[in-house]
Order: C-alpha cells, then structure tokens, then sequence
C-alpha cells in the first residue's frame, strides 16, 4: 500500500484512505455508496478460476453489489 499512497502523492492526486473491519465485499460497496463513488478500482490477487469460485471472490461480490462501475486491475 505504500508503493500506492507514495506514487499518488508524487503525482500530486487527492486521496482519502478509508478503513474498515468487516466483510471487504460489503465494506467497499458501503463506503462507496456514502461517498457517492464514480468507480470502484479493485487490485486483484488471480486466485485463478476454481480456486477463485470456491473460495469466493471478494471482487465478484463488488462487481455485483456495486451501484457504480468497478474496474479490476491486475
């Protein structure tokens, strides 16, 4: 995470960091919605296809539950 707070700041980007304790799928589609988000960014960690199906991917359940668009980055 510090690789991405150093380059953001570098760049000279606004940002707020926001954390929270919780399920991560419900938590971001929450905060999202009380911050009226455009776009949710999500880093993904490639679990792979049937690793990812039956653990449950934290990314589908926000593309999901999402009311804005989420962008999934690899």
């Amino acid at each position: 995470m510090t690789r991405t707070i150093d380059a953001l700041t570098q760049a000279g980007i606004d940002y707020h960091l926001k954390v929270a304790i919780g399920d991560p799928s419900t938590e971001v589609v929450e905060i999202a919605k009380k911050e009226q988000a455009d776009l949710i960014i999500l880093g993904t960690r490639g679990l792979g296809a049937i690793k990812g199906v039956l653990m449950g991917s934290v990314s589908q359940k926000i593309i999901q539950a999402a009311s804005c668009p989420v962008m999934i980055v690899k």
